[in-house]
């Protein structure tokens, strides 16, 4: 059994790269809190897209070539730069409505929304890349959503603090609006077709180099972010506001600074997140980094471990190993005398044994030289019947015959 498929050394680091910026992300978010620090979360995002694009053109001097080639091949790509609109579009969406959302919903009532996240990956990268999961693989993602669904609603009974996010107040009463819910929905959907149409660029352009796919991915975020702003789609944040001063000032308070350089570099370890392994496997990473967090949280900040994180993180460590146990290791059951399977493969040994007889690879007993020979004919049918020889080895299989 392998861990989540993980089988080289690079996407277990990847892996757990990933899971530990999110971890460190939220425990700096916590610090935010109880230091009363406000931001605007629109200028956030668009600091983290600027040092996304200087990280990757740095990376992609360094691994790829001098900036002349960056321009070269920029120009040469143009049309896949048209094609990263959409996913960046998609992520600019997700991320402003996470803010639009926590102000209208209490944090218990979003979250708890948000955990269908990893049901509607499932189905979403299934269509598009015409995969199934496993039998194990569905009860995987059942149990960790649900998992993570009794984390959130357990929360929903403590007390429920101002989010360091937005600079904005988040209402702590929920609310029946049908409008709210079809937000989330939405802002579901932006997460779950960006990330597996992103993933969908990164494997079927593997020609051109991550760290330029990267720059395209983050200067049409910066694009689709102005466009969002300049609409007035947020509500309460407008483009002005984005890029006052004041709000670019608060960035760089030591605290949400590092938070913003975390997600910068989670913007490049998605993509080779994505590149390596799956949207469905980031998706229960972001699942298990949901209930270990609180426990990092509890011990650094000395809250309170509650049942419902306990019985969280049970249902979540269950269901990454399930998602890890192939089914044949699950299912596998003593063959009986009415194995369809078995009954199969003994009606064609009977024929293949039958049709040596005919040919004269089985008669009267030999030396062991000769039954060594007929062996080794008997097997070279056999495979023949199962793996078609080739033209260039036609003749040596109607000598052997012969």
């Amino acid at each position: 059994m392998v861990f989540l498929g993980l089988k080289t050394f690079a996407q277990k680091g990847i892996f757990i790269l990933y899971m530990s910026l999110w971890i460190g992300f939220g425990l700096l978010n916590q610090l935010a809190k109880t230091q009363h620090i406000e931001f605007n979360g629109a200028t956030a995002v668009l600091l983290q897209s600027i040092l996304k694009i200087v990280l990757s053109t740095y990376l992609f001097i360094r691994q790829d070539g001098p900036p002349k080639r960056l321009l070269a091949q920029a120009a040469e790509h143009r049309r896949v730069f048209l094609l990263y609109a959409i996913p960046a579009s998609l992520y600019a969406a997700y991320d402003i409505l996470s803010y639009v959302n926590l102000r209208r919903l209490d944090p218990p009532t979003y979250f708890l929304l948000l955990q269908l996240r990893l049901a509607v990956t499932a189905i979403v990268h299934q269509f598009a890349f015409r995969t199934r999961l496993n039998r194990n693989q569905w009860i995987a993602v059942v149990a960790t959503t649900m998992g993570c669904a009794i984390k959130t609603i357990g929360d929903s009974t403590n007390s429920t603090t101002t989010a360091a996010v937005g600079g904005n107040d988040n209402t702590n009463n929920p609310t029946s609006n049908a409008g709210v819910y079809g937000l989330v929905l939405v802002q579901i959907l932006c997460s779950t077709i960006g990330g597996v149409y992103n993933e969908l660029l990164l494997k079927n352009q593997s020609a051109i180099p991550l760290n330029l796919q990267n720059i395209f991915m983050y200067c049409n975020s910066i694009l689709s972010l102005f466009v969002i702003l300049a609409c007035g789609l947020t509500g309460q944040q407008t483009l002005g506001e984005a890029i006052q001063w004041s709000n670019f000032k608060i960035m760089f308070h030591p605290t949400v600074f590092a938070m913003v350089l975390i997600m910068s570099c989670v913007g490049v370890v998605t993509s080779l997140f994505l590149k390596l392994l799956d949207s469905v496997r980031k998706a229960i990473a972001s699942a298990l980094e949901l209930v270990v967090l609180p426990v990092f949280t509890a011990l650094l900040f000395r809250i309170p471990i509650m049942l419902n994180l306990v019985c969280a993180v049970a249902m979540v460590s269950s269901g990454v190993y399930l998602y890890s146990v192939p089914v044949g290791e699950t299912t596998a059951l003593p063959a009986t005398g009415n194995d369809k399977t078995s009954n199969n493969d003994d009606d064609v040994e009977d024929e293949m044994d039958a049709e040596r007889g005919r040919d004269g690879y089985v008669g009267t007993p030999s030396s062991s030289s000769s039954g060594g020979k007929n062996s080794s004919l008997s097997m070279r049918t056999r495979t023949s019947r199962i793996f078609p020889a080739s033209s260039g080895d036609e003749s040596e299989g109607d000598s052997s015959c012969n």
